[in-house]
């Protein structure tokens, strides 16, 4: 025989029956969010940056870097494109501790000479802000440049730099500088 109580309890237990629990609640709920989150999402890439889709950071091609081998032979093949303005000692530390750069600074050097011209000059060199250092590549160039070289620099990262910035760690940075400025 059914008391007050019991019919309480279950008018309580019936209406809890007939109102969803919480969405953290569900059994389900966590492989919902997995499957959700796996489905493939219409989306426009620019560059590294895609919009759309299910994070930013999928745009990103992500390699992952390799010990550095040779680094005697990177510094020579490094030398080939670059003066390079420190002690060799002091880039080959630096690559030790950012291995992209190397694969980078090889990388860049077509595409600046597409920009600035065959004829240039590149200087590398390391820059230290107290605790952290930057490495520095400065293309020369002549007082008479035909150009104007904030855009021509800005083209250089429209056209390679802003594609490939992520792979250096931020330890990278390209500038210009005017040879016989004052």
């Amino acid at each position: 025989m059914p008391s007050a109580f019991t019919d309480a309890l279950d008018a309580q237990h019936l209406s809890r029956l007939t109102t969803s629990p919480p969405l953290h609640q569900k059994p389900n709920w966590y492989e919902y969010q997995q499957s959700a989150s796996l489905q493939p999402r219409a989306s426009i890439e620019f560059g590294a940056l895609r919009l759309g889709g299910n994070d930013l950071s999928q745009g990103y091609l992500y390699e992952q870097t390799r010990p550095n081998g040779d680094l005697a032979a990177q510094l020579r093949t490094l030398q080939q494109h670059y003066t390079i303005l420190n002690s060799n000692r002091v880039i080959i530390e630096l690559l030790e501790e950012e291995p992209a750069l190397y694969r980078l600074l090889v990388e860049a050097v077509q595409p600046l000479r597409t920009v600035f011209g065959e004829k240039l000059l590149l200087q590398l060199r390391v820059q230290y802000s107290g605790e952290d250092s930057l490495l520095k590549v400065a293309v020369q160039l002549p007082a008479d440049f035909g150009g104007d070289p904030e855009q021509v620099l800005h083209s250089f990262d429209t056209e390679w730099w802003l594609n490939n910035c992520h792979r250096s760690g931020g330890a990278l940075v390209f500038d210009y500088e005017i040879q016989n400025a004052i």
